[in-house]
């Protein structure tokens, strides 16, 4: 009765800052995934690792209503198919074997190019699903209004009430969330690695969401 699998994806183990950061962020994002989809709320996949049977394929018209996208064979499809198949039913895998092990980027510049490329698609999930694309907008505009009260601090000593608390908060949210994920997925990942990636992921959010409108100028293999 399941038409839709999305599986877990992960990287080697990490041998620099930037792939120990790749490592942490896959995690979260595997975790909020795996969530998502046990509540029934179908919000993201992940192109490396999902299974779709072909009737839903072809009830969905394929991928042809998102030829126009650079992104989108995933996540997006994952939404029509939603929308569009009758009691749709979608889950996600928890079978180690079938565990894929993606490319470790460990330069800066790749690993940046790589998650634009793939934020790309939340600029148009508000035409597929508007509360996940909500949940997108509140995720970048609480980053930024940490980066923004950071730079106001200077300016007004008042400000680093509003800054404290929201670090605060956000930390407690994130660590429960990396412990959780860290037992699921059976992850060793020490306090000092998660923040490490706590404190790089305000910034990283901000810059991968102006950068996502520049998406289609970012090559990829070559092309």
């Amino acid at each position: 009765d399941v038409d839709y699998v999305i599986g877990n994806s992960k990287t080697p183990d990490s041998v620099n800052w930037i792939s120990s950061f790749q490592k942490i962020d896959y995690l979260m994002l595997m975790n909020a995934t795996c969530g998502s989809v046990n509540s029934n709320w179908y919000w993201s996949s992940t192109g490396q690792n999902q299974a779709f049977r072909r009737k839903v394929y072809v009830a969905c018209g394929g991928y042809t209503s998102l030829s126009k996208y650079l992104q989108g064979d995933d996540s997006l499809f994952l939404q029509i198919c939603r929308k569009n198949i009758e009691r749709f039913k979608a889950v996600f895998a928890h079978d180690k074997d079938s565990t894929v092990t993606c490319r470790q980027e460990n330069q800066i510049i790749p690993l940046l190019k790589q998650r634009i490329r793939w934020s790309c698609d939340a600029r148009f999930m508000w035409k597929f699903n508007p509360v996940f694309f909500i949940m997108v907008i509140a995720t970048f505009l609480s980053n930024l209004l940490i980066m923004v009260s950071m730079i106001l601090v200077f300016i007004d000593k008042s400000v680093l009430s509003v800054l404290l608390i929201s670090v605060l908060f956000k930390l407690m949210i994130e660590y429960v969330l990396m412990k959780k994920g860290r037992l699921l997925f059976e992850k060793q990942i020490s306090l000092f690695q998660f923040i490490l990636w706590f404190l790089l992921q305000i910034p990283y959010v901000v810059v991968m969401g102006a950068g996502s409108f520049f998406s289609n100028h970012i090559s990829w293999r070559n092309q």
